[in-house]
C-alpha cells in the first residue's frame, strides 16, 4: 500500500522538475522561444496549487480510493498523448490535465496513508512517503537530462507510463475502499472552491515574474486583498467550506502549514 502511495505522489514532483530540462528542445521542436515553453512548468504549479485543496475536499466526500485511482489513470492517458501533441498550445492543455490528475492523487494519496495504516506506524510511513517526494523532486532533472538525450522531449512524458502502470497495479490490489463518511448533508462549496483556485492561481502567477509580464503582475496584485476578502467572508458563512480558516486558530496547525509555505516557497 506504501509503494502504491508512493509511486503516485512521486510522478508529480518528478514531473514538476523533469519537464524543466527539456524547456530548449520543446522549444526547438515547435518553434517558440523560452518565454512561450515555461508556461509547460508554470501552468502546471498553478493548476497544482489550485486544484489540490479542492481535491481533497473531494475526496472526504466522494471516497479516496477512486480519486486516486482515477487521477492516475487520467495522468497516464495526458502522458500517452503528450508525445504526439501537434503543437505547444496541445502540450500545455495536456501539462494542465496532468497536474489536475495529480492533484487529485496527491492529497487523497496523503489522507489514504493516515487512513489505511495502522497508528504504531504512520510516522514511519509518512517519513517513507516524505523521503519518496524529496527523492523524486531532485531526480526529476538528472532523469530528465538523460531521457531528453536519449530519447528527445517525448521520453519525459512516456517515462510516466510505467511508473502509472506499477501504481495502478498495486493500488488496486492494496488500497482499502473506506466507507464514506455520513451526515455531511451541505451542498459543496462551489463558490468557494472557484474563489480558491483563483486566488491560488493569483498567487501562482505573483510567485512566477516572467509569467504575466509587469503590467499583468500588477493587476494581480491589486485584485488579491478583495479576492481574499471575499473568499475568508464565503468560507466563514458556509456550513462545509471547502479550507477551514479557523483551523488556523490551531497553533499546531497553523504551525505546520507555515513550514510547509516556507519550504515550498
Amino acid at each position: 500500500m506504501l509503494v502504491a502511495v508512493a509511486l503516485g505522489a512521486m510522478l508529480m514532483p518528478l514531473n514538476s522538475t523533469m519537464v524543466a530540462v527539456a524547456l530548449p528542445d520543446v522549444g526547438h521542436s515547435f518553434h517558440d522561444g523560452i518565454a512561450a515553453v515555461s508556461w509547460l512548468v508554470t501552468s502546471y504549479l498553478i493548476a497544482m496549487a489550485a486544484l489540490q485543496p479542492v481535491a481533497g475536499k473531494l475526496g472526504d466526500r466522494l471516497g479516496r480510493r477512486p480519486l486516486v485511482l482515477g487521477g492516475l489513470w487520467a495522468f497516464g492517458v495526458a502522458s500517452v498523448i503528450a508525445p504526439a501533441a501537434p503543437s505547444l498550445a496541445v502540450l500545455i492543455a495536456l501539462r494542465v490535465a496532468q497536474a489536475a490528475a495529480g492533484a487529485l492523487v496527491f492529497p487523497n494519496a496523503m489522507a489514504l496513508l493516515r487512513e489505511l495504516l495502522p497508528e504504531h506506524r504512520r510516522a514511519a510511513g509518512f517519513g517513507m512517503f516524505g523521503a519518496a517526494i524529496g527523492i523524486a523532486a531532485a531526480a526529476g532533472p538528472p532523469i530528465g537530462g538523460l531521457l531528453v538525450g536519449l530519447f528527445g522531449w517525448q521520453g519525459i512524458f512516456a517515462v510516466n507510463v510505467p511508473m502509472v502502470a506499477a501504481a495502478l497495479v498495486l493500488g488496486r490490489r492494496a488500497l482499502v475502499a473506506r466507507p464514506r463518511p455520513a451526515g455531511v448533508s451541505a451542498p459543496f462549496d462551489a463558490l468557494g472552491a472557484g474563489l480558491l483556485c483563483v486566488v491560488l492561481a493569483d498567487v501562482a502567477l505573483l510567485l512566477n515574474p516572467g509569467a504575466i509580464g509587469s503590467g499583468g503582475r500588477a493587476a494581480a496584485a491589486v485584485a488579491l486583498l478583495p479576492l481574499l476578502v471575499l473568499f475568508a467572508r464565503r468560507e466563514l458563512g458556509h456550513p462545509d467550506p471547502v479550507l477551514q480558516p479557523r483551523l488556523l486558530r490551531r497553533v499546531p496547525f497553523a504551525a505546520a502549514t507555515a513550514g510547509v509555505g516556507l519550504s515550498n516557497l
